[in-house]
């Protein structure tokens, strides 16, 4: 965040008024943290199922236990139903995967400092986090595991480069100085992606993150500046940044109509896609607005007329498929081709399917229903 912009830093972890504090809170209002609950259920799930006993053992993995611990997790963290099902589906297919294995687990959850106490590595950087998974294999090699829930997959270039696997791998060479390390991202939804670093890289990043600390420590006041996160910034409406880009004058900072050289060609595309993450959040303000107050009200009685538009609501229909009736009726072969299952692709599929099963397919879909906001231009 501080890399990003060290304004937005500023108003998360040291509000300076009562309106950046108030800002914070409706930013973390659970209706704003589905996905984050989502995946402290599954941590906290996947915690207690690989948590060993007293006598230093872990229970041989079974998938009902471990389900039973995301039913107890999801209790305490409520969830639209959507996401616990897509919860319940990720640790399914996690398990048939790499679950079955038993593992010599070091450790769950290993800590390494506080908010209010951080560790301090042995330049002096304070640093905390929670090492979610550490096992111990037979050679010796330590691995740390940090689960991770994203929809987004990561590549092995950024898990190569990333700044929570160098603080990990900062602290186990510290903790564990002869052994060998690897860190590996556990992607509940796709596979893992490790990454080995040599003492000299893991020192060089120890010695970048101090400066990082050293920067930020030196700062009076966080300074704005654009970039890809502007677009879920709870801190828009208080950004000076942002009221520049309001004022019209002031689009040339993020698009001219030429460009010297290529450096100044993608800096511009990048600027682009900034600001249009500021508009985008803007533009789901407003739509949010006027759903608001088209809300409970009939599709043909739901209307707003101005002076230039006119908005209502069109009926429509979407048409969703179940992953489990699809795959009781088509071969594993087939199943993988129709993974995201839209209406489009199980058109593509008819080819090589019967019409038997298709009809089965598509008697088990659900049909939902719902209303699309149209604006027109009046005539």
């Amino acid at each position: 965040m501080a890399s990003d912009c060290t304004l937005a830093y500023q108003m998360q972890y040291d509000p300076p008024s009562q309106e950046a504090r108030v800002l914070k809170e409706l930013s973390n209002h659970p209706s704003n943290l589905a996905a984050a609950y989502l995946g402290t259920n599954l941590h906290n799930a996947l915690e207690r199922w690989r948590t060993p006993d007293e006598s230093g053992k872990v229970a041989k993995p079974k998938l009902a236990t471990l389900m039973q611990f995301y039913d107890e997790e999801c209790s305490k963290n409520q969830m639209p139903h959507e996401f616990y099902d897509d919860g319940k589906r990720m640790l399914q297919r996690w398990f048939n995967r790499r679950g079955k294995d038993p593992v010599r687990v070091l450790g769950v959850e290993m800590a390494f400092g506080s908010h209010r106490a951080p560790y301090r590595t042995a330049n002096g950087t304070p640093i905390f986090g929670m090492i979610d998974l550490v096992i111990e294999h037979k050679d010796g090699t330590i691995e740390l595991v940090d689960y991770k829930s994203q929809r987004a997959p990561i590549s092995q270039d950024e898990a190569d480069s990333n700044v929570q696997a160098g603080m990990y791998l900062v602290v186990a060479r510290e903790w564990w100085p002869d052994r060998p390390l690897i860190f590996t991202f556990d992607l509940l939804r796709y596979g893992t992606v490790s990454t080995t670093w040599s003492d000299d890289k893991i020192e060089n990043f120890s010695s970048w993150i101090h400066t990082q600390y050293e920067y930020i420590s030196s700062l009076e006041s966080g300074v704005a500046s654009l970039s890809s996160s502007c677009q879920y910034c709870a801190f828009q409406s208080l950004c000076p940044r942002v009221e520049e880009l309001k004022n019209e004058d002031l689009w040339s900072t993020v698009l001219s109509a030429t460009w010297d050289d290529d450096n100044e060609m993608i800096s511009q595309l990048q600027r682009i896609k900034y600001a249009q993450g500021i508009l985008n959040k803007q533009r789901d303000k407003i739509e949010g607005e006027i759903k608001s107050r088209l809300a409970g009200i009939a599709p043909d009685d739901a209307l707003i007329i101005t002076e230039d538009w006119r908005v209502h609501w069109d009926s429509q229909e979407r048409t969703e498929y179940i992953p489990s009736e699809v795959q009781r009726h088509v071969k594993p072969s087939v199943f993988a081709q129709l993974v995201t299952l839209s209406k489009s692709k199980l058109e593509n599929a008819k080819d090589v399917l019967d019409d038997e099963t298709v009809k089965a397919i598509e008697d088990s879909a659900i049909i939902k229903h719902g209303r699309r906001m149209k604006i027109q231009k009046n005539v």
